[in-house]
């Protein structure tokens, strides 16, 4: 801390260092929960294949490292944890809660199903189990163009729709 020119303190420093904390790791800092650690990648077993969903005797062991396996979110890169004991059923609910936008009560149900760590948690409900992450586009199979999002089935350039893969039509 120091004096600015009125001689009052700044925490310049104080706020720098707590930004670059979370610039470097948004979802291991929260300044009540984990108190200013950050996490670390657990070592590769190299006995666990490398796109194999989690166990939960895996989920006993992980502490405060961030999953090493699954699909690798393209905006934010990170690793998407898949788990072994979450059933079709399961990830259905967390998937209806999501969208309801009860994120809480699904980031605490995944926990229940899984035995997953909190962040490993809210890692998954923010990117809904899946890879294909907000702001991520594809070019339309017609025109070329960018979609709006990556798993649109109608192109807002050419108006083409193929939510029927089987018949294609235009719209308007």
């Amino acid at each position: 801390m120091a004096p600015n020119f009125r001689g009052r303190v700044t925490f310049a420093g104080y706020f720098s260092s707590r930004v670059s904390a979370v610039a470097m790791n948004p979802i291991a800092f929260h300044p009540k929960t984990r108190k200013g650690r950050t996490m670390t990648a657990p070592q590769a077993n190299p006995f666990v294949a490398d796109g194999e969903p989690y166990s939960r005797e895996e989920m006993r062991n992980v502490g405060d490292s961030l999953p090493t396996r699954g699909p690798i979110c393209p905006k934010c890169k990170k690793h998407i944890p898949q788990f072994r004991d979450l059933t079709p059923q399961d990830e259905s609910r967390l998937r209806q809660l999501i969208l309801e936008n009860r994120k809480i009560v699904a980031t605490q149900e995944l926990r229940s199903f899984t035995g997953c760590p909190i962040s490993w948690a809210k890692l998954w409900v923010l990117h809904s189990g899946r890879a294909d992450s907000i702001g991520t586009t594809a070019p339309c199979p017609y025109c070329g163009k960018p979609l709006i999002t990556a798993r649109a089935k109608q192109c807002q350039h050419c108006l083409m729709d193929w939510h029927d893969p089987a018949s294609p039509k235009r719209l308007g």
